[in-house]
């Protein structure tokens, strides 16, 4: 299990997400906590330049983004998977409105 320490922002989510997507590694091995939170096995600050071809729908950008502003630190564990799914079932995952994370990110959005 990865902690994966990040500030309360966007950006700090997305750089870690990056790297860890381009490692392949899973959602269910990734414990997402606050800055504060850190702990002895803390992955912390990632580096940038070691992430891959991230690119996803811009609907995904925009959601993330309204979502990253959501006072609940589940947020990030959602986008990751939600994020990982993208890039390994579907890009047009965004459009299952039925799918259980797409329906918790849309009301976190709200």
């Amino acid at each position: 299990m990865i902690n994966a320490s990040v500030q309360n922002s966007f950006e700090s989510w997305r750089s870690a997400a990056r790297q860890f997507l381009a490692g392949g590694i899973p959602p269910d091995q990734i414990c997402w906590s606050s800055e504060k939170q850190g702990s002895l096995f803390s992955v912390g600050e990632h580096d940038a330049s070691s992430s891959s071809d991230a690119s996803v729908p811009a609907e995904f950008i925009r959601l993330a983004t309204a979502v990253s502003c959501f006072n609940d630190l589940g947020k990030w564990s959602l986008l990751y998977r939600l994020l990982f799914r993208l890039k390994t079932e579907t890009r047009h995952l965004l459009e299952f409105e039925s799918d259980v994370d797409v329906r918790a990110a849309r009301i976190m959005e709200k």
